[in-house]
């Protein structure tokens, strides 16, 4: 019985530190420029029940809800890709870091914000290769960037 207790706990500690005490507005986004520096590293989860997710026009949308990319598998054909990040989950920060993706700014990902929130991030000078992209705070929130030469 103390076990269970101590579970449940443990369970509103992590939820609690998920959450957010500020505003759930979503924001208008913002714009970040990266460039890929290197070949990209190959991990992350990919794949979904769908398959990858095609960009199209050089664009894709990624939504988190339930503490999920989806997709959690782009490809992208070509040097450059808009990504969509919705965060659909009230009062839960979330982001969408693209690794190994740098601009003359720093890290090509999108601000650590509570839901409902919508930003953009635009990845340049993309090179072929596979790249991942994650939630910084949530480790078990992963995805794959497939980039195929144009």
């Amino acid at each position: 019985m103390l076990g269970v207790a101590a579970g449940l706990s443990l369970v509103v500690a992590i939820g609690a530190g998920c959450s957010s005490s500020g505003s759930s507005t979503a924001s208008k986004g913002s714009d970040t420029t990266a460039a890929a520096s290197g070949s990209g590293s190959a991990s992350g989860s990919g794949g979904s029940a769908s398959g990858c997710t095609d960009a199209t026009n050089g664009e894709v949308k990624v939504v988190t809800k339930n503490f999920d990319f989806n997709p959690t598998c782009i490809t992208v054909t070509g040097n450059r890709l808009k990504v969509t990040y919705d965060n659909q989950e009230a009062g839960v920060k979330h982001n969408i870091d693209f690794k190994d993706l740098k601009s003359s700014s720093g890290a090509a990902k999108t601000d650590l914000k509570a839901g409902p929130d919508t930003e953009t991030v635009t990845l340049v000078d993309l090179k072929p290769g596979t790249y991942t992209y994650v939630c910084d705070i949530h480790a078990n929130m992963k995805g794959t960037l497939t980039v195929k030469a144009s």
